[in-house]
């Protein structure tokens, strides 16, 4: 586990019910108290594969946040909350980073990580100093920085000349979430991605959705023609995996291929 940014304070015992009661952030309820300092040596960093659909070939891992196990804020989304109700989104972000790549086995792989657009666009100080430290950040492996297409929402041009920054530092950038919003083409128009993740929404369709099928196989095209890698997200059956491998999709994750976990390879 990493070591905490912060050690002041109690860490809060939420596998205690009792703390639990009004403060709903999300869906979440919080203790009714001031909250205390963050619990930032409670969460786990995971692993899922990317894999190349020709060969079966790992090609890198998405690095995935699970929060404290066996508590309500256990899921990546409801960790985040509590984080934004206390104002650290952007700290737990880095934390996550942090532990991302300390924990990483697979050192000639690309490491996905995710960034938060609060991280990629906050103009407070300590929005300024976390992506300082993201931009001047030099591990011994490949990285891939995910952005949501929702990060191109909000402030958009700010947003473009960060990873525009990120990516004079030799750091790939990849499109997340990629149809889930509204901003993915304003991504291609404004910025060169290196991966283009499609979302879980579209895979889910791919065997019964012609329409889907057709937007799949444009966005194959779209990716050649900016020079970009094409990422199915969410594959669970083998039809899907078969279905994306006739529209031309050469790289995918999901259960079908790994759950998340360790990377099973030794550094060298």
């Amino acid at each position: 586990m990493p070591v905490g940014l912060n050690s002041g304070g109690r860490a809060p015992n939420l596998s205690n019910s009792q703390e639990l009661s009004s403060h709903p952030v999300q869906g979440v309820a919080f203790t009714s108290e001031p909250l205390p300092d963050f619990p930032w040596d409670r969460f786990e960093v995971v692993y899922q594969p990317v894999v190349d659909l020709h060969d079966g070939e790992t090609i890198g891992y998405e690095a995935l946040t699970r929060g404290p196990a066996g508590t309500a804020f256990e899921t990546p989304d409801a960790f985040f909350a509590l984080a934004a109700s206390l104002g650290r989104v952007t700290e737990l972000d880095w934390a996550c980073i942090r532990a991302a790549v300390k924990g990483y086995a697979a050192p000639e792989e690309p490491l996905f990580v995710n960034v938060r657009p609060e991280t990629l666009m906050g103009q407070d100080p300590m929005s300024l100093r976390m992506y300082g430290k993201l931009v001047t950040f030099r591990p011994k492996f490949p990285i891939v920085a995910e952005v949501s297409e929702r990060g191109f929402v909000a402030g958009s041009r700010l947003a473009v000349e960060r990873l525009r920054v990120i990516q004079e530092k030799k750091v790939a950038l990849a499109v997340d979430d990629f149809g889930t919003g509204y901003s993915g083409l304003l991504a291609f128009a404004s910025v060169k991605p290196d991966y283009i993740k499609v979302d879980r929404s579209f895979v889910a369709q791919v065997s019964g959705n012609a329409n889907v099928r057709a937007i799949i196989r444009a966005l194959v095209q779209m990716a050649d023609d900016v020079g970009a890698r094409l990422v199915a997200e969410g594959v669970e059956t083998e039809e899907e995996r078969e279905n994306l491998t006739s529209l031309g999709v050469r790289l995918a994750q999901g259960f079908f291929f790994g759950r998340p976990g360790g990377v099973a390879k030794a550094p060298r």
